[in-house]
């Protein structure tokens, strides 16, 4: 997984962008380095920045006044940073609300069991389309069904939209990130305190006893050694090779092969190519990793990941 933050631009001509302290603490380690960045753009253009520490805090600085000007950057924009490389981030932005087929806004409508779209995302796709009636949201690794309808002079997200807040923990002030994929659907991402949430439908959570929670040290240290004994019979694990599904913070699932080995007399289970996805998620040993283990999708769930 390429792991994201997001940030919003309070200040285009500020000479410096101050990042999340929990993604740096997770990428870069602690103390975090004073090291030179590479940010790419679809547009094929490209900058180097230098990460360092400002007023005790990491933040991009010099170059950074050269990546705002030369995308014209304005102000309460919103920047996605995405790793690709351990010192390469690919930068996207919403203006307006909208970044190519993506908008985001913020989960600000609770008590009114609503969620606002912005007016350039409705003019851009549904300007000539009737969109009252019912459309997905992909989250979680479920299909919520949602209704869309104008209130006013807006368009939202409406009946079924409480319930998926609801089960998915999502609170007040989380920023939403919302990707057309087709007419009818739409990919949900959720970001709180800048760095991607990992959604739990807690009804998968809590009824029928279907979870496992995971500590860092069972879980991390072993893993690529042993599957935990109780996820591999709460799974039902019997045969040779078995299937295990593992989604990280963005939602993304990966499909891996637990096989069973000896273990001194016993027999125990572990997870093929465990050691590419932590260096695809930019996990690093003393991160202290949260998973819950889904019985009713064989899935293995990163939830938060935090610095030890």
């Amino acid at each position: 997984m390429n792991v994201s933050f997001v940030k919003i631009l309070e200040d285009p001509n500020s000479l410096k962008l101050e990042l999340p302290l929990s993604y740096v603490y997770k990428h870069f380690g602690r103390p975090w380095p004073r090291i030179h960045l590479k940010i790419v753009h679809e547009s094929g253009k490209s900058w180097t920045v230098i990460m360092k520490t400002l007023d005790s805090r990491p933040a991009l600085a010099d170059g950074w006044a050269a990546v705002v000007k030369g995308l014209q950057l304005p102000k309460d924009s919103l920047l996605v940073f995405k790793s690709i490389l351990h010192d390469v981030f690919e930068l996207k932005f919403f203006i307006d609300g909208v970044c190519g087929q993506s908008y985001f806004t913020y989960q600000r409508y609770t008590q009114l069991g609503l969620t606002v779209i912005p007016d350039a995302f409705i003019k851009k796709f549904f300007q000539k389309e009737n969109l009252n009636g019912t459309y997905e949201i992909l989250a979680a690794g479920n299909r919520w069904s949602v209704e869309f309808a104008k209130i006013h002079n807006c368009y939202a997200f409406t009946d079924g939209w409480p319930t998926l807040c609801e089960r998915l923990k999502i609170v007040d002030e989380d920023l939403l990130i919302f990707k057309k994929i087709d007419n009818v659907s739409f990919q949900l991402s959720v970001y709180r305190d800048c760095i991607p949430v990992g959604l739990v439908d807690q009804v998968d959570s809590v009824d029928d006893d279907e979870v496992v929670e995971i500590s860092h040290g069972q879980f991390v240290d072993e893993l690529d050694k042993r599957l935990p004994v109780k996820v591999a019979n709460r799974a039902g694990f019997k045969k040779k090779r078995h299937s295990l599904n593992v989604q990280n913070l963005e939602g993304e699932v990966v499909v891996y092969t637990a096989k069973i080995e000896k273990n001194g007399t016993a027999n125990r289970y572990s997870v093929e190519n465990w050691q590419k996805s932590m260096d695809d998620n930019k996990l690093i040993d003393g991160m202290m990793l949260d998973f819950t283990f889904l019985t009713s999708k064989n899935t293995i769930i990163l939830k938060t990941v935090r610095s030890g």
